[in-house]
């Protein structure tokens, strides 16, 4: 049996700023992004990283990877995204949130049903931002939406899930 989300993209999106000054160091950085790129590569074929055009260098050059401009260094654009991806469905990460239990993420891909948006729910962050999750390619066929602008509030009730978020793991999902 055909594994779909193998084919997938999967898209990891790396802070231009690092929110932690553990990040700071550049072999600390350089650690967490090579474990978030494993354990996202675990699941999914097809991973590339996000990055700004400052960013395009140095080590993360090793790693496949697609560009946005620095203008929008905290604005990742999810059209960009999505017209990349060969899939209908792109699953986006964080590099921040790099340090989960693959069950999570099965559990998700395995609930997926084609919503425009299908992801976790943390219960420690007030926050409705959108970042951990499956996008599918309806979500932009109107207009280009900012990642980081789309929240829960943007969307039709009836057009996203959340699937609530183990009290045990909701730590690696608070939004920095």
């Amino acid at each position: 049996m055909c594994k779909w989300y193998k084919e997938m993209d999967c898209y990891i999106v790396i802070p231009s700023q690092p929110a932690s000054k553990f990040t700071t160091d550049k072999i600390v950085e350089r650690a967490l992004l090579e474990q978030a790129f494993r354990n996202y590569a675990a699941v999914f074929d097809k991973v590339k990283i996000v990055i700004t055009k400052s960013q395009a260098k140095e080590h993360y050059l090793n790693f496949p990877h697609i560009c946005h401009s620095d203008k929008s260094a905290t604005q990742v654009d999810l059209n960009k995204l999505l017209t990349d991806a060969d899939s209908d469905a792109i699953f986006v990460g964080h590099t921040e949130m790099g340090d989960f239990p693959i069950s999570l993420l099965a559990n998700l891909l395995k609930s997926y049903n084609g919503e425009l948006f299908m992801g976790y729910k943390s219960n420690l962050t007030q926050s409705s931002k959108l970042q951990f999750g499956i996008y599918s390619k309806a979500i932009v066929s109107k207009s280009s939406i900012s990642l980081s602008k789309l929240s829960i509030d943007s969307l039709d009730k009836k057009s996203y899930r959340l699937l609530p978020l183990p009290e045990s793991t909701d730590s690696i999902f608070q939004v920095r």
